[in-house]
């Protein structure tokens, strides 16, 4: 790389590192009727001095889950599940009613942040090694792959107007 190349890295990284674009953090509670988390970040911020201090918990954040005009899959976090966090450039909140804002000028505030998803804590396995699309619930799960559909439940299966009813 020329001197010139390796100069523009080194300003982009100095002007940016400050930019949060997302972060572990630790569900604190979870309101699954509106879709909010309040999550403490497993980060901490170096003041001038050296000193480390939290950066505070971030309260009744939306969190995402796949929403897909009448589909959905929701997911349900626990107390101290680990999650990611991103961060917007910009202010959703007016978007989230439907409505348009102008940009304003500050970007990747920690108000502007969301739920992603979740994320397994090192040395945890994946709840399942099944292949394909797996909806799961413990030990319970809809398995779609390329040839079939399996359904493992312990429990009621229901199927309304099909009139399938099986019972444990």
């Amino acid at each position: 790389m020329s001197l010139f190349t390796d100069f523009l890295i080194t300003l982009i990284n100095r002007e940016t590192e400050d930019i949060p674009q997302g972060m572990v953090c630790k569900i604190d509670s979870f309101d699954a009727q509106k879709m909010t988390a309040d999550v403490i970040p497993l980060l901490q911020n170096k003041t001038k001095d050296g000193e480390t201090i939290d950066i505070g918990k971030l309260q009744k954040i939306p969190v995402a889950f796949m929403y897909c005009g009448d589909y959905y899959i929701k997911p349900e976090y626990k107390k101290d599940n680990l999650v990611w966090v991103s961060f917007s450039s910009f202010d959703y909140s007016n978007a989230l009613k439907g409505e348009k804002a102008p940009i304003d000028d500050v970007k990747f505030s920690l108000s502007y942040a969301i739920v992603t998803h979740g994320i397994l804590k090192d040395g945890d396995s994946a709840p399942t090694n099944k292949s394909g699309l797996v909806i799961g619930y413990q030990d319970s799960y809809i398995q779609l792959d390329e040839n079939d559909i399996n359904i493992n439940i312990s429990g009621t299966v229901n199927i309304n107007n099909g009139n399938l009813e099986v019972s444990s």
